[in-house]
């Protein structure tokens, strides 16, 4: 176990018959001295306090060297943009440091080593949306963000602006839709009724940036 806070966990895993709390250090930038002394099948690691890009550096060094040590990091919180990184640099899982958390500890261990991967509810749910968004087709997404934007447009409207959006020229669309050009213009003319935008190159930017 490491880290600079103190925590009442070894105990609790001294009690189960199937662990063993082989030590517990402050962080001290040395983690290949420590699992070469303690030659862990785990390590526990409360980031509280410890800067991260420090962190950063040190798991991609121990996942590289020793890539079967799994690696559990408790936090208070942690930003979503930090957890992906501490994911990347091979992090195991990651536990939000709530009340009486600690009593769920040993069964988090043994999850881990049976090679589960744990995260907080609101990391997976946001992380599950994203991967709900990347399962859609673009013309999918693109349908769902003009309805999240309040723009409501008929179905031809929306291809229209979905190939507006790609930059497409009229003559392009109605290619590509294999409708007549004047057609397309009478679509791309209710769009920008819709939008209150009559600049199409505005139009256009408008649809990119919903999905930034």
């Amino acid at each position: 176990m490491i880290g600079n806070n103190k925590m009442t966990w070894r105990a609790m895993i001294d009690n189960q018959s199937d662990m063993k709390c082989l030590g517990e250090f402050s962080y001290t930038n040395n983690l290949a001295k420590i699992i070469m002394v303690t030659d862990p099948n785990l390590l526990i690691f409360d980031i509280d306090g410890i800067h991260k890009a420090e962190l950063l550096d040190e798991f991609n060094q121990l996942k590289r060297v020793n890539p079967n040590i799994k690696v559990v990091v408790f936090a208070s919180s942690m930003e979503e943009m930090d957890l992906l990184k501490f994911i990347e640099a091979g992090v195991d899982s990651f536990i939000l440091k709530k009340n009486s958390f600690e009593q769920s500890l040993p069964g988090v261990i043994r999850s881990i080593m049976n090679n589960q991967f744990i995260l907080p509810y609101e990391i997976t749910h946001s992380l599950m949306s994203r991967i709900i968004e990347l399962q859609m087709t673009n013309k999918d997404l693109f349908v769902q963000k003009l309805f999240k934007n309040s723009i409501f447009l008929t179905r031809r409207e929306t291809d229209v602006a979905y190939f507006m959006k790609q930059g497409l020229k009229n003559g392009d669309i109605a290619d590509r839709l294999q409708i007549n050009k004047n057609t397309v213009k009478v679509h791309v003319s209710h769009i920008y009724s819709k939008l209150k935008n009559k600049k199409r190159n505005e139009v256009v930017t408008y649809f990119q940036e919903m999905f930034c």
